[in-house]
C-alpha cells in the first residue's frame, strides 16, 4: 500500500509542478501584453478573434480558438487586404 501512496503523491506533486508552470506563463503574457490587441477588437474587449495575414498574398484570415478559419471581408463582400 505504501508504494502506491509514494507514487501517488509522486504524481500529484508532478502534476502541481506543470500546473504551476502553465499558470506562470500565462500571468507574464498577460502582464506583458504578449496578444496586443488588432483591429479585430473593440477599445474596450477583445473580440476573441485572431488575424492572419497571408504575407504572399496580403489577403487577411480570421480564426477562432476552437473555430476554422474564414477569409476576412469588408462590407461589401470582398476578402480585406488582397493585392
Amino acid at each position: 500500500m505504501r508504494t502506491y501512496w509514494k507514487a501517488f503523491a509522486a504524481a500529484w506533486g508532478a502534476s502541481a509542478g506543470i500546473a504551476s508552470l502553465l499558470l506562470m506563463i500565462a500571468a507574464v503574457n498577460y502582464v506583458t501584453g504578449a496578444n496586443p490587441p488588432d483591429d479585430t477588437d473593440s477599445p474596450s474587449a477583445r473580440s476573441g478573434l485572431a488575424l492572419h495575414t497571408d504575407h504572399r498574398t496580403g489577403c487577411q484570415y480570421l480564426s477562432a480558438l476552437f473555430g476554422g478559419v474564414t477569409p476576412r471581408l469588408d462590407g461589401q463582400g470582398k476578402q480585406v487586404g488582397c493585392r
